[in-house]
C-alpha cells in the first residue's frame, strides 16, 4: 500500500496513511473486543472499518491478530480468512 501511494500520492500521503492504519491497529489490539462480529466468513472473525478499508482481526485473551486489511469495495467472498492465510 505504501508503494502504491507513494507513486499515486506522494510519500508524505503514503506515510502518513501507513501511521494511521498502525495506530488504528494498535488501538484495536488495546480496546479488546471491538468491531462487528463476522462468523459468518469465518468463526470469532471480527471487522473494522476505517478510511474506507475493513480490517478483519480475530482477538482471544493473549492477543489480536489482524488477519487482513481490505479496501472496502473488494470483494469479500474471492478471500480468504484463515490465519495461517493471514496478509495485509
Amino acid at each position: 500500500m505504501h508503494a502504491y501511494l507513494a507513486t499515486t500520492a506522494s510519500l508524505d500521503v503514503a506515510d502518513r496513511f501507513v501511521d494511521e492504519i498502525a495506530d488504528k491497529l494498535r488501538w484495536i489490539a488495546t480496546s479488546g473486543t471491538t468491531g462487528v462480529a463476522r462468523d459468518s466468513l469465518r468463526p470469532a472473525l471480527r471487522m473494522l472499518l476505517f478510511k474506507k478499508r475493513a480490517i478483519y482481526f480475530r482477538t482471544t485473551d493473549e492477543q489480536c491478530r489482524i488477519i487482513r486489511v481490505l479496501h472496502t469495495r473488494q470483494d469479500t467472498e474471492s478471500q480468504s480468512f484463515d490465519e495461517d492465510d493471514a496478509a495485509l
